[in-house]
C-alpha cells in the first residue's frame, strides 16, 4: 500500500518536472489585426512556432527539452518584435500594435533584455546624434573627424555589450553578444571567452556554439599536430593534407563570393612566389557550393598552387568544421599555418602579419 502511495505521489511530480522542461508563450497585443503569427529563428530563419492571432491574442506551447535562442515575432509576414528569447518557462508578450510597443517578459533572458534596452538607449542616442551631424558636411577634414567620433561611439557600444554580458552571464543574451567575431581567437582566447559565461545555465544555441568551437580549437592549438583530412580538387583527384609534410603549409579557407578573400589572394600569390622554392606551400579550401564559380575564381586570380580543393557544400564543409570555422563566428578568409611536422604555428595570419611570420621562418 505504501509503495502504491509513493508511486501515486511521484507521477504528478514527474509530470510537473516534464512540463517545466517546456515553454509556454501567451500573447495579448492591443490593436493587432487578425491573421497569421509566427516565431522565427533570428539566426537561421526557421519557423519555430506558427498559428493564428485573433483579437490580439495567441498562444504557443512546446513540451520537452528547450534549446534557448533569439527569435523574431512575425505578424502577417511583418516583424513586430525582435530578440524574443525562447527558453524554458512561461513567456508573456504584451503591448500595443500602433504605435508599435511590444515586450516579452516572464523569463530571465526576456526580462534582462528590457534592462539592456533601457541601458543601451543613451548610447544609441549619441550614435544617432553623430549620424545627424554628417548631413550636409562636405569638408573632408570634418568628415574624417566625424568618422572618428562615430567609430569611437560604436566601439563604446561594443564595450558596453561585453560588460553587460559579463554582468548577466547566466542569460542567452550573454552568449549571443560574445559569440560573433571570434574568428581571431585561438584556443586560449576561446577558453578565456568561455570563462566569462555561466556554463551551468539551461542549454542555448549560442553557448553551445562557443563550447563546440572551444573544444575544436583544443585540437588546433599551437604546437599540436592538426587533424588530417582529404578533399578533392576540381578534377576529382584526392589530396591529403599530410602529403604536404616537410613544407610549411598555409591552409587557406576562402570562397569565390568573398571580397576580402579575393583581395587577400593577391597577397598569397606574392608570398607563394617568394617562398615556395624555400619550402612554403598553400592548400586552398573553397567553401563554395558552385564548382564553376570556384574554378573561375582560381583562374581569374591566377592562383599558382596546385592544392585547390573543396567539398562544394558551403559552410557545411566538414574540414572547415574540423578547424573551427562556424558561420556567424569566424567568417572567411580564415587560415592556419602548419610547420613541416604538421603542427600549428600560426593562426589567421593575413597581409603583413603573414609576411612577417614567413620572413621569421625563411628569412629574407
Amino acid at each position: 500500500m505504501k509503495r502504491i502511495l509513493i508511486i501515486a505521489l511521484l507521477v504528478p511530480l514527474f509530470s510537473f518536472m516534464q512540463k517545466n522542461e517546456g515553454c509556454t508563450i501567451i500573447g495579448n497585443i492591443k490593436g493587432a489585426p487578425d491573421g497569421n503569427i509566427a516565431i522565427v529563428d533570428a539566426f537561421h530563419g526557421d519557423t519555430l512556432f506558427k498559428g493564428e492571432i485573433k483579437s490580439g491574442k495567441f498562444s504557443f506551447e512546446k513540451t520537452g527539452k528547450i534549446i534557448g535562442i533569439s527569435t523574431n515575432l512575425v505578424l502577417n509576414q511583418e516583424r513586430i518584435l525582435e530578440n524574443l528569447f525562447i527558453e524554458k518557462g512561461k513567456i508573456n508578450i504584451t503591448g500595443e500594435f500602433k504605435p508599435l510597443k511590444i515586450y516579452a517578459t516572464g523569463t530571465l533572458s526576456n526580462d534582462t533584455w528590457i534592462v539592456f534596452e533601457e541601458e543601451e538607449a543613451p548610447i544609441n542616442e549619441k550614435i544617432e546624434n553623430v549620424r545627424k551631424e554628417f548631413k550636409g558636411v562636405t569638408d573632408p577634414g570634418k568628415i574624417n573627424e566625424l568618422n572618428e567620433k562615430y567609430f569611437k561611439m560604436v566601439g563604446s557600444l561594443s564595450d558596453f555589450k561585453r560588460e553587460f554580458a559579463k554582468k548577466h552571464n547566466n542569460t542567452i543574451i550573454a552568449a549571443m553578444f560574445l559569440s560573433p567575431g571570434t574568428g581571431n581567437l585561438d584556443y586560449k582566447g576561446m577558453k578565456d571567452l568561455l570563462s566569462l559565461l555561466d556554463t551551468n545555465v539551461p542549454e542555448n544555441y549560442y553557448l553551445n556554439r562557443i563550447k563546440e568551437r572551444t573544444d575544436i580549437m583544443s585540437r588546433c592549438d599551437y604546437g599540436v599536430v592538426v587533424p588530417d583530412f582529404t578533399l578533392k580538387d576540381p578534377y576529382g583527384k584526392k589530396i591529403t593534407l599530410s602529403s604536404l609534410r616537410g613544407s610549411v603549409v598555409l591552409v587557406d579557407f576562402w570562397a569565390s563570393w568573398c571580397k576580402p578573400c579575393r583581395a587577400e589572394n593577391k597577397n598569397l600569390v606574392e608570398v607563394y612566389n617568394k617562398y615556395h622554392s624555400k619550402g612554403f606551400d598553400v592548400m586552398g579550401i573553397s567553401i563554395d557550393e558552385d564548382k564553376e564559380n570556384w574554378v573561375t575564381a582560381v583562374e581569374k586570380d591566377n592562383l599558382p598552387w596546385k592544392n585547390q580543393v573543396s567539398s562544394l557544400v558551403g559552410w557545411e564543409c566538414p574540414v572547415a568544421k574540423l578547424f573551427g570555422m562556424v558561420h556567424g563566428m569566424t567568417g572567411v578568409p580564415y587560415s592556419v599555418l602548419i610547420d613541416p611536422e604538421g603542427k600549428l604555428c600560426g593562426y589567421n595570419l593575413r597581409g603583413e602579419e603573414l609576411k612577417n611570420k614567413l620572413k621569421e621562418i625563411f628569412g629574407e
